[in-house]
């Protein structure tokens, strides 16, 4: 059964990258117990009972009831107490890529002995309710914040058997594989260029061209294709002479994002956003993208070859020094700093 409390907000809406852990971070447990109103009301009946001692016809039926209560109040602190305590909580399979507010789940094995569980993932409003232990589970996990985590906070709490205090412990909990969560796009244009330079591939000899443009003639050699056969020079020449092509353009662009700022700021946030949008129109066009960023270990200038590629790219974007785009390439510069300019270049 789910549970959904604010159907307004995302998981984990609002938390910082603590919420689900970057990579790194240490295992921790946090863990809390309170009353719940029923268990109030008995603990102020025992206790009551306890301190006034009220006259009544038949003292043993009082001591009874008393003694039931007083039961009731020790095994309903006692046992969620130790459900929880001795409940372990295992990583099954989790997404490795997904975009920020992109709706996904984790499979997670329940060991140890518990019942009536409440569950979810962070501080999402989507609570698993009803479930015991041991079994496997899946649970709703959706990330605010753009980055790289290889932990994820999972909540467990229990009011079982009475319902007299309720029990809750939020695990920091390993994940098998990192979890890369690029940005949201925000559309944007990309600025295509002609890429010029030693990076262009040059077809081995045998190998014709395949632009429009005639350059020269060369004499034909073992594999050229027949269509490139000039024939008029061929008889002019007395053998066989085979058109060479001007390469066809290659475009494209080299998205330079440059950030100053903390991850999870707003305008570091949209400057990773708009260099996704960059990317992707590119890719959506045909182009070649290079994407220069700053990450953990460095500069990095590489080519991206897919969406999916772009966006692990940018999850792991961090302020510093970009990578430098190669000679030849239009650049397009993203900053998340107000007043930089911004646009293309040529390299």
């Amino acid at each position: 059964m789910v549970d959904d409390t604010s159907s307004n907000s995302h998981v984990l809406s609002g938390e910082r990258p603590h919420r689900i852990r970057r990579a790194g971070r240490t295992r921790r447990r946090y863990r809390v117990a309170f009353p719940t109103v029923f268990g109030a009301i008995v603990a102020a009946t025992v206790i009551s009972a306890a301190l006034f001692r009220f006259a009544v016809a038949d003292p043993s039926v009082v001591g009874l009831v008393w003694a039931g209560l007083a039961s009731v109040a020790v095994i309903g602190v006692v046992f969620p107490t130790l459900s929880i305590g001795l409940l372990r909580i295992e990583v099954l399979t989790a997404p490795t890529d997904l975009e920020v507010g992109q709706l996904s789940s984790v499979e997670v094995e329940l060991r140890g002995k518990a019942s009536g569980l409440r569950m979810r993932c962070g501080r999402s409003p989507l609570f698993i309710l009803d479930l015991t232990s041991p079994d496997t589970v899946k649970l709703p996990i959706e990330v605010s914040q753009r980055g790289v985590y290889d932990h994820i906070p999972i909540e467990a709490s229990t009011d079982a058997p009475f319902s007299v205090l309720t029990a809750s412990e939020r695990r920091i909990v390993p994940l098998h594989r990192q979890l890369l969560v690029g940005p949201k796009v925000i559309p944007g244009v990309a600025n295509i260029g002609e890429i010029r330079g030693d990076e262009l591939e040059t077809p081995s000899v045998g190998h014709a061209m395949t632009g429009d443009t005639v350059r020269s003639v060369r004499p034909y050699v073992m594999g050229d294709p027949s269509h490139m056969v000039h024939w008029p020079s061929s008889a002019r020449l007395g053998s066989l002479v085979v058109r060479e092509l001007e390469p066809p353009q290659t475009m494209g662009v080299a998205v330079v994002l440059a950030l100053k700022g903390e991850p999870g700021s707003d305008s570091t946030e949209e400057a990773v956003s708009r260099a996704a949008g960059i990317v992707e129109n590119a890719l959506a066009r045909g182009h070649r993208v290079m994407l220069c960023t700053a990450t953990s270990t460095g500069p990095v200038a590489e080519e991206v070859a897919n969406r999916l590629a772009g966006q692990r790219r940018l999850a792991m974007a961090e302020a510093g020094t970009p990578g430098v785009a190669p000679d030849g390439w239009p650049t397009q510069r993203v900053s998340d700093l107000a007043g930089e300019p911004e646009g293309q270049a040529h390299g």
